[in-house]
């Protein structure tokens, strides 16, 4: 099944402030080739990248690995309680990768409206989520 469509709101923020961010950042914002379950190498920013959990909204890319999850939200949204969403999405990507902090399979995740952005840095159970 395919995914809902973005509404109006989330996908302005995503165009407007969130890719050129990552874009000025170094990451190539770039659409999942539905074709290829591959990380491509390099660095990249992937959209809509499928798990198990349904499509996340970016996944970070770095050395042909998954490194990071990141949640937009349309600007209105406080990106403070959606990092449980990111947290689904790194459960949900596919297993035998670099990574598993226990079952989290990607060491970082975010979420952001374009202008707040939370980090979580899964590596170590003790660290916290943070602004």
């Amino acid at each position: 099944m395919p995914p809902a469509p973005l509404s109006p709101s989330e996908w302005k923020t995503r165009r407007s402030l969130i890719d050129p961010k990552l874009n000025a950042l170094g990451w190539k914002v770039a659409k999942k080739d539905a074709a290829s379950a591959a990380v491509p190498p390099g660095t990249a920013t992937l959209t809509e990248y499928p798990t198990d959990s349904g499509p996340a909204d970016y996944v970070l890319c770095n050395g042909g690995r998954a490194v990071g999850i990141v949640e937009a939200k349309r600007l209105a949204v406080s990106p403070a309680g959606v990092l449980e969403q990111a947290e689904r999405y790194a459960r949900g990507m596919p297993a035998g990768g670099a990574f598993d902090y226990g079952g989290l399979r990607v060491p970082f995740l975010y979420a952001t409206n374009g202008e707040v952005l939370h980090f979580h840095d899964v590596r170590d159970p003790l660290n916290l989520s943070r602004k």
